[in-house]
């Protein structure tokens, strides 16, 4: 049985950067700092140093880190609580054309789709913890054949719900999305192969509508 300290101080909380933080504030990991003449421990038996980390993914909620205090002068042990908010877990999305919609960083080999005329680009993101930061988007006649490739592109933009771009261009088209939410955790997404064959001068379509993503 241990007989816990009462009124010890409180273990101060900040980020990986020492950035103090507050009740609610989210990071991608929370450093629970001993105050002085304390020695800090997330359990009673284990060794006690200055400070301790939490980088377990919390969920929305944040979650509960149990925390232990030793005395340096005495020994006696208190045992105390803080909810922190950790955030590692990348935000989601897709990239829908046409009513087909892609939601992985590299669809599959036969993904294509064929339109005959301008046809917007609509893209979701989301993130149930610390919320989205960014949501980018590139166009390329270039197909990426992995996560590094794509990270080399050019010409990002940021994606305007209101001002929705567009598939407008002659030939072989591959969308590219990069979502990132408030701590940095990032999202790669891309299309399929986008082949635009606008409507021939005479009325006929050079093309049809058509393909699959995922």
């Amino acid at each position: 049985t241990i007989d816990w300290l009462k009124n010890a101080p409180d273990a101060g909380l900040s980020d990986q950067n020492g950035k103090g933080l507050s009740a609610g504030v989210w990071c991608s990991e929370a450093v629970l700092s001993a105050p002085e003449g304390y020695e800090i421990s997330l359990s009673p038996a284990e060794k006690y140093g200055s400070t301790v980390r939490s980088t377990a993914d919390t969920g929305k909620n944040g979650g509960t880190v149990t925390y232990y205090l030793r005395q340096k002068a005495g020994g006696g042990i208190a045992r105390k609580t803080v909810t922190v908010y950790v955030d590692r877990t990348a935000p989601t999305g897709s990239i829908a054309v046409s009513g087909i919609v892609w939601n992985r960083t590299l669809p599959g080999e036969d993904s294509e789709l064929r339109i005959p005329d301008k046809k917007d680009i609509t893209i979701s993101a989301e993130d149930g913890q610390s919320g989205v930061k960014t949501v980018e988007y590139t166009i390329s006649g270039n197909k990426c054949k992995s996560r590094e490739e794509i990270q080399k592109l050019d010409g990002w933009q940021i994606y305007n719900t209101n001002a929705k771009p567009d598939i407008r261009q002659n030939g072989t088209n591959y969308v590219y999305v990069r979502i990132t939410d408030q701590m940095g955790n990032r999202t790669w997404l891309s299309t399929g192969k986008i082949v635009y064959e606008p409507v021939s001068k005479n009325g006929g379509s050079s093309g049809s509508s058509g393909g699959s993503g995922g």
